[in-house]
């Protein structure tokens, strides 16, 4: 049978839970991807949450698309009394080509969301064998650094660490154990198997070369070092009882325990300390087959993530197939229902119709950083399958959900003693200094866009908000005075109160109220300034990319 376009979904996803970005709706439905007046660029989702509907269509520059509706979101269980509700659709922005682009929501034909988007492409649908890799400074907080990577499938770069120097540190971290520790407690914690983080795990050489700790494989304990060979006949273990007080690398094949045992080429960082020598290692994925054996028949291709691909933040796992009553993705072994029915008018030819597009959306962070295994399966049967390798910086989602409510709290508070207390006297409480708490405090813009309060810059009193330009030169202001009585989020570098007036990343909450406009914010990651990659994709080309707190990922934002 043909499938429906309402699925059902067996487990939730966790994606937002508090998450402060600007949504548009009417409080039953809601378009949260993409953000009003944002950036977008490359293969990413359209997407939100509707109480009741038959059908969510999303409307592109006036041509509409239906949405695969019905995937579960638990946070919707107050407000619309079921969870069934979540709807997707995947998009490649580079279709609509560079500009402003808008979006519309609706639910079975009436209008609940809509949104204007600034697209940036490299001036094709979809660029092809690109590489680049770049590593970011101060991001996402100053002082650290990060690495991200050209992902060709989703036409964005996503962000992955450096394998080698993660291998290094987990080294270091177990030689600081052992001196801090001692000995025996070292030995006991690198012989449990919950030592092990995904394909990392540390092995331990004594002094007369035998293994006194490996927890993925016991029977090597007490083994000699030398001894050990690989099932290609390279000599490994004599290359490991080589190693120094300066450390080196050796290259071998062994079974990955991130991939239920299979060989695959493996980088060991191997160092003597105190006469005993610590290694540790990271994998290369062979390429291999995504099909099953035995369901050679099923017309179906799991299209993102791609094999051995990395992935970072919150994307689309997505193909298609020709008939199928359910499409099930398998994350680490934990069934997902996708959303399934979407047109996709490339199958036309193999499927003999066009609804045959499935997706998920995901976010990679609730995994964290490590290998992970996708499976999709067709009416039960598995299809195929990817092992990706997933880049996260230890939260669900970057940035303190605690105090993106308590901003908007404060912001609240600031509105209640207006109602409660009049005009003049909410002014006059927040130019004090006893309105501050710690970095929070409460700024008012009136009806002409001037400064009416400002309790830790007066200076700034009488001023118009849309003369603010930051140091790194984002007009701030601007932003602030397009403020709604919906309210919405804004992200620019400002001095930090608490912080001896050091400037940082901070996040405002600005809503208009009676008029006025009443704003207050925190600081902290991630970084929202504009980097620059040379040479990319071609050389003399310098596009700009930055950060997308909906996304959890960078999008491309110029040329």
């Amino acid at each position: 049978m043909k499938k429906r376009t309402l699925t059902a979904v067996v487990l939730c996803v966790t994606l937002w839970s508090g998450v402060a970005f600007a949504q548009t709706g009417n409080g039953r439905a809601m378009l949260e991807n993409p953000a009003p007046d944002s950036h977008q660029s490359g293969v990413s989702v359209i997407s939100g949450w509707a109480c009741d509907a038959q059908s969510i269509v999303i409307e592109i520059d006036d041509t509409s698309f239906t949405a695969a509706y019905g995937t579960m979101r638990e946070d919707t269980q107050e407000r619309c009394g079921d969870t069934d509700n979540g709807f997707s659709f995947l998009w490649n922005w580079s279709n609509n080509g560079d500009g402003e682009h808008t979006v519309r929501a609706l639910a079975d034909g009436v209008e609940f969301g809509t949104a204007t988007v600034t697209v940036t492409t490299f001036g094709t649908t979809f660029l092809r064998d690109a590489q680049g890799s770049y590593i970011l400074n101060n991001f996402p907080t100053t002082g650290e650094e990060t690495r991200i990577q050209w992902a060709e499938s989703l036409q964005n770069f996503v962000i992955r660490d450096n394998p080698a120097a993660f291998t290094q540190d987990f080294v270091q971290a177990a030689l600081d154990r052992y001196d801090r520790d001692g000995r025996e407690a070292t030995l006991t914690y690198y012989n449990d198997p919950a030592s092990v983080e995904g394909e990392w795990y540390v092995f331990i050489v004594d002094e007369n070369d035998l293994i006194v700790s490996h927890p993925v494989i016991p029977e090597l304990v007490g083994r000699d070092i030398k001894t050990v060979v690989g099932s290609d006949g390279y000599e490994l273990g004599k290359e490991i009882a080589r190693a120094t007080e300066d450390g080196h690398w050796i290259h071998y094949l062994w079974p990955n325990p991130a991939a239920g045992g299979v060989e695959e080429p493996k980088h060991t960082w191997a160092i003597r300390h105190d006469g005993l020598i610590f290694g540790s290692g990271y994998y290369e994925p062979t390429t291999v087959s995504t099909l099953f054996g035995g369901v050679s028949d099923v017309t179906a291709v799991l299209e993102n993530p791609a094999q051995n691909s990395f992935r970072s933040g919150v994307s689309a796992i997505s193909g298609w197939a020709c008939d199928a009553e359910e499409i099930v993705v398998e994350i680490n072994g934990e069934p997902l229902t996708a959303a399934y029915g979407t047109i996709r008018e490339d199958t036309a030819e193999v499927c003999g119709d066009t609804d045959n597009g499935f997706s998920l959306l995901w976010n990679w962070n609730n995994l964290g950083t490590g290998v992970h295994t996708v499976r999709a399966l067709i009416d039960g049967v598995p299809f195929a399958r990817s092992r990706v390798t997933v880049t996260t910086f230890g939260d669900k989602m970057l940035g303190d959900e605690e105090k993106a409510t308590f901003t908007r709290d404060f912001v609240q508070a600031a509105l209640d003693r207006y109602d409660r207390d009049g005009r003049e006297a909410t002014i006059a409480y927040y130019n004090s200094q006893a309105s501050i708490d710690r970095e929070w405090y409460v700024f008012i813009i009136d009806e002409n866009d001037l400064f009416v309060s400002h309790p830790v810059m007066s200076d700034l009193i009488g001023r118009d908000i849309k003369t603010i330009v930051g140091s790194d030169g984002y007009e701030l202001g601007e932003e602030i005075a397009t403020a709604t009585e919906d309210g919405h989020w804004i992200h620019y570098l400002w001095p930090n109160p608490a912080a001896n007036g050091e400037e940082e990343p901070k996040h405002s909450w600005v809503i208009r109220h009676d008029g006025l406009i009443f704003g207050s914010g925190y600081y902290g990651p991630p970084n929202f300034q504009e980097y620059s990659l040379s040479d990319f994709p071609t050389a003399g080309s310098t596009p700009s990319l930055q950060w997308s707190q909906p996304l959890q990922n960078f999008v491309i934002t110029g040329l």
